[in-house]
């Protein structure tokens, strides 16, 4: 228990330190052309936002990386009291902030699943006790079947939980593309608009055949 502790501190370090490193080198270019700024805001933006996919199953890691990364532009942009500036410092804070609800979100969902997978393997270890006990007579026949139908309870539960967490992002996903299709006149906005929706009905098939 020592050594994970030690390591799950290093770790944490780690990942301060290599993003405080990028988020400050970024620094040195923040009062300079706009066009550099924008690619240099939305560039720490994407990896802020791609990197978090592996580490928003714990809050402390995701802000370990995220805030150090994004927080020196932010603070920096309204110095330059312009428009990049002023929007540069409020889309790396919205980023910040983002990142911080998908990650208290991904941590409760991960407790629910593991106390949902510690549920279905205590009731699975009660099934075979109560089946090896229903050998011995119909009483404890009736016993185990019980607890196999407090299994079925329990996998009934999980499945739905993952069901309404998987399907409900997906649904507002499509349902704000199909608005925004209605207000969009561009051809090529438009086309992307219709990829969108196209993936995401896809995607939302796919989890229901998974499911």
């Amino acid at each position: 228990r020592d050594r994970g502790s030690r390591v799950a501190t290093f770790l944490l370090l780690s990942l301060a330190l290599d993003a405080a490193v990028w988020g400050l080198l970024c620094v040195w270019v923040a009062f300079g052309p706009r066009e550099t700024v924008a690619v240099i805001i939305a560039s720490l933006a994407s990896v802020a936002l791609v990197s978090t996919y592996t580490l928003q199953v714990d809050l402390k890691a995701t802000l370990a990386y995220v805030v150090p990364l994004m927080l020196p532009m932010a603070a920096v942009l309204p110095f330059r009291e312009d428009a990049i500036g002023l929007l540069g410092a409020a889309g790396a804070a919205l980023v910040v902030l983002q990142t911080a609800v998908a990650a208290v979100a991904s941590q409760r969902r991960l407790t629910r699943e593991v106390v949902a997978t510690h549920d279905l393997a205590e009731s699975n270890r009660a099934r075979g006790d109560a089946l090896d006990v229903a050998a011995e007579s119909k009483r404890q026949l009736e016993v185990a079947l019980l607890q196999v139908q407090r299994q079925s309870a329990v996998k009934d539960v999980f499945l739905g939980t993952m069901s309404h967490e998987l399907r409900t992002p997906l649904h507002g996903i499509l349902g704000l593309t199909r608005l925004v299709q209605r207000q969009t006149h561009d051809a090529e906005s438009l086309g992307r608009l219709k990829l969108i929706e196209s993936s995401g009905t896809h995607l939302l098939e796919l989890v229901g055949a998974l499911l």
